[in-house]
């Protein structure tokens, strides 16, 4: 180290770095106007300027793992790691910086991309809440990505005027806590596909039964009331309810789209006969169930490709006519001496 600043405390260190990085608007009490303010007013300019103020916001207490080209004075944005643009208009498409160490509070500037369509940010350590400044001009938006962060709340009016029309929000693995109460109406026709897995979510919100989803995901939270609505999505066409400890209804044939149903740990007894009237089921698991026994009658979903049965105790299993079936997993049920 350099002797003259091998005295330099840890936290002076810290102070050094903020300092070299600049000042920056991080905070969400930021309006938008005073964005609009900035020097540089074509399209593709101001997306650079958001782009430094997301960099200063997020590497504040340590860098990023990988900021090719990011920051530096004479490269163009478009070729900073994790941004793609528009060839023609040069405009930020995509945002993609998954696992590289982003840190501090959600900055409120990502909601200022104009042409912004997916944004995904998994596995980092932002953390704070997601409010409507988040999506404030995203009328692009197609998919959003903050699973496996510390995002802690959702603030109530968050997409009470959002722009976008049909995007997948996933927000997995945050210790979100709960959902706003009126998150269905505000999201209804909004949203294709949510996943809020393992967020600790203790109750659904009035009117989420009546959600116009393609994919949820509710699994892994504990004692999660209000849970049997989600049967009443007819538009499902994958559901995740592993760990939820929920039951199944007799019959399920409304739901015509669903492909996918996964239910792991749920403390099923038996084999749900709900599941044999799913019409058009191509993938299914029951893993790590009490079920011992798997009816004959799965013999009638026929377009079966994909069978979980794994770590059920299995005592009995038929012999199996299904065409399409490509995988059937049923190790760790040693009555059957079967472990593929």
């Amino acid at each position: 180290m350099n002797p003259s600043i091998a005295w330099l405390s840890g936290f002076q260190i810290v102070l050094l770095f903020i300092w070299h990085l600049g000042s920056a608007v991080c905070t969400c009490t930021q309006q938008s106007s005073d964005y609009a303010a900035w020097k540089n007013d074509e399209g593709y300019q101001r997306d650079r300027e958001l782009l430094i103020q997301f960099y200063k916001c997020t590497a504040l207490l340590q860098p990023w793992k990988n900021s090719t080209g990011w920051l530096q004075e004479f490269s163009h944005h478009c070729q900073w790691s994790g941004v793609t643009c528009d060839k023609v208009t040069q405009r930020v498409t995509q945002l993609v910086l998954p696992s590289n160490g982003l840190t501090g509070d959600l900055p409120c500037v990502i909601g200022q991309f104009e042409q912004l369509q997916k944004l995904d940010l998994l596995d980092n350590e932002l953390e704070g809440q997601l409010n409507e400044t988040h999506f404030e001009k995203l009328s692009n938006l197609n998919w959003f990505d903050l699973s496996s962060n510390h995002i802690d709340s959702i603030g109530n009016n968050t997409f009470a005027s959002i722009p976008f029309s049909w995007i997948l929000l996933k927000l997995s693995k945050n210790p979100i806590g709960s959902l706003p109460p009126n998150f269905a109406y505000q999201t209804s026709g909004k949203i294709y596909g949510l996943y809020l897995s393992s967020i600790s979510l203790k109750e659904l919100p009035p009117g989420f039964g009546r959600m116009q989803l393609l994919y949820l995901d509710l699994s892994y939270n504990k004692g999660l009331k209000g849970v049997e609505v989600v049967w009443g999505i007819t538009s499902l066409r994958t559901l995740f309810l592993g760990g939820i400890q929920t039951t199944v209804p007799t019959d399920l044939g409304h739901l015509q789209y669903l492909r996918t149903l996964w239910m792991p740990e749920n403390g099923l007894k038996e084999f749900p006969v709900g599941f044999l009237t799913l019409p058009s089921i191509l993938s299914l698991s029951a893993a790590r169930n009490d079920i011992r026994v798997i009816p004959s009658e799965v013999n009638s979903l026929v377009n079966l490709t994909t069978l979980y049965v794994w770590d059920c105790g299995l005592t009995s299993f038929p012999e199996l006519y299904l065409p399409h079936l490509e995988i059937l997993q049923l190790s760790f049920n040693p009555v059957l001496c079967v472990d593929t």
